[in-house]
């Protein structure tokens, strides 16, 4: 899957197809051997601003950062995506944590700090 992306902009290409976002779009990742793109999209698009999109851009979960936590980043990982998220309070030492993103649900999971 080839995804064609701009910082800013409203819209995600896959595949060739454009499809429009709910709000700018910060950063996208497709999703190592699965038919799915994570989109961050910028803070102004609200506090569900984690998407999960099919190949065909159709909207399969809309996530909200964790209580006490925003989101800072996305990063990409072999066989998948990660969200780093920072917390509004020192939690064991650290204020970023990295998050593991269910790909089937959306659900998140801290799985370790952000180094």
């Amino acid at each position: 899957m080839h995804i064609d992306s701009s910082p800013g902009a409203h819209e995600l290409i896959i595949d060739g197809s454009e499809h429009e976002l709910p709000g700018p779009l910060e950063q996208a990742f497709a999703w190592p051997g699965r038919p799915l793109v994570v989109v961050l999209l910028a803070p102004a698009a609200g506090p569900e601003r984690l998407l999960l999109l099919g190949a065909d851009g159709r909207l399969r979960a809309r996530v909200a950062a964790p209580a006490g936590h925003g989101f800072y980043y996305l990063e990409p990982l072999t066989d998948g995506v990660s969200v780093v998220c920072c917390s509004d309070v020192v939690i064991d030492g650290w204020q970023d944590w990295r998050f593991a993103i269910s790909p089937d649900s959306g659900e998140l999971e801290r799985i370790g700090p952000s180094k």
